[in-house]
């Protein structure tokens, strides 16, 4: 089934002034954050975005994975991309890539200006393979504004600073978060430029009075998207206006943008969330009201005290580095193996989370295996000058 892989190809050849800039669009760009770009877009200058993948994939190898939640396809978008009218033109500039493991920051974001409608794209990106950024999320459910959060404010109000155009502002997971929390705190000067805020099934706001204040500030110019197995991007407090889209996938799994469905200009919709879905949203607010704040917090630094005592700093060490987890879980003090215990158990002895994660296991390699198929079929298509 068609994806945004295939969007780029059947709407390359159209520029924006010809197809105004869509849902579609947006995701597109909330995607290519997940690549470092550090070597290929320089703060305060501009490249085409066909001239950065040349550069970018000069010293990247395409078949080098990502990481262990990344889609690889993701290169493949930006070839795309690159080759085609629509995108290849586009100026980037303004990229920003933080991990610091002393103020526990993963921030990526970057600016793409679209010349002949005028108007800035501020692309936030979502967590990465590093588990810092994990952490990050994490320390959301217990303390906002996150360094993240606070970044995003800076960056769109240095990047869109005595700009006139249009401003769009978008991410996908954490991305989204960022774009809706800097948004509604940016100079004022800024938001009434800004025309489209998208949020691809990121988180919300943690604190209800919060969610409340940041949601009417940005009034009709927020849009949600999220896939009808969504997790991630029911979590905290939203719009009630969600668009909800159909994915290929199973479980957590539909969190990838690659496996939503395309219909011409549009992601096709679903007319509602499913049931596991909801069960399983439902279960992980109950637990989360369950919990104070201290133990919310001292369940994040017990857990991740565990994770990065067996020396990994990605998910991708992580998953090599299995057995030595379970050793270092006894050398917890009893504290902080109670501080993860207890929502451990109430999670896992709830029947829609259990089915949840056996359904994403089940679909894993599934997945992986259709993302080659599709790799190799795009490889066979020219894309469209």
């Amino acid at each position: 089934m068609p994806n945004i892989l295939d969007y780029v190809v059947w709407r390359g050849d159209l520029s924006f002034k010809k197809s105004k800039f869509n849902c579609v669009d947006a995701a597109v760009f909330s995607q290519i954050i997940f690549l470092d770009l550090t070597k290929s877009v320089a703060f305060r200058s501009t490249i085409s975005l066909s001239d950065c993948a040349d550069k970018h994939f000069s010293h990247v190898d395409k078949s080098k994975p990502l990481g262990l939640i990344i889609p690889i396809t993701i290169n493949d978008l930006f070839t795309l991309m690159a080759n085609s009218k629509r995108f290849g033109n586009v100026l980037l500039s303004n990229y920003k890539k933080d991990i610091d493991h002393s103020t526990e920051t993963q921030f990526s974001a970057l600016t793409a200006y679209i010349e002949e409608i005028n108007t800035k794209v501020v692309i936030f990106s979502g967590t990465d393979d590093t588990i810092i950024g994990w952490k990050e999320d994490l320390n959301m459910i217990f303390k906002t504004p996150t360094q993240a959060q606070i970044q995003s404010v800076k960056y769109l109000n240095k990047v869109c600073s005595n700009f006139d155009g249009k401003i769009v502002v978008l991410g996908h997971s954490k991305g989204g978060n960022l774009s809706i929390y800097s948004s509604a705190n940016c100079k004022e000067s800024i938001r009434k430029n800004i025309v489209k805020i998208y949020n691809f099934d990121g988180p919300g706001i943690p604190d209800c009075n919060e969610a409340e204040n940041l949601y009417s500030i940005l009034k009709k110019k927020l849009i949600t998207v999220v896939p009808q197995a969504s997790i991630v991007g029911r979590l905290f407090e939203q719009n009630d206006d969600h668009y909800i889209v159909h994915s290929v996938a199973d479980g957590v799994y539909q969190h990838d943008v690659l496996t939503w469905q395309v219909k011409g200009t549009a992601f096709i919709p679903d007319n509602e969330f499913l049931p596991d879905a909801v069960g399983v949203g439902n279960h992980l607010r109950t637990i989360l009201s369950s919990l104070s704040p201290e133990k919310r917090e001292a369940f994040v630094e017990a857990t991740f005290k565990l994770l990065f005592s067996t020396g990994a700093k990605t998910l991708t060490d992580l998953s090599k580095k299995m057995p030595n987890l379970f050793k270092q879980y006894f050398k917890l003090t009893k504290e902080e193996r109670k501080a993860i215990n207890g929502p451990m158990i109430k999670l896992i002895a709830n029947k829609y989370i259990r089915k949840c994660f056996l359904d994403s296991s089940k679909s894993y390699s599934k997945h992986i295996q259709n993302q080659k198929k599709k790799q190799k079929t795009l490889e066979k298509k020219k894309p469209l000058k």
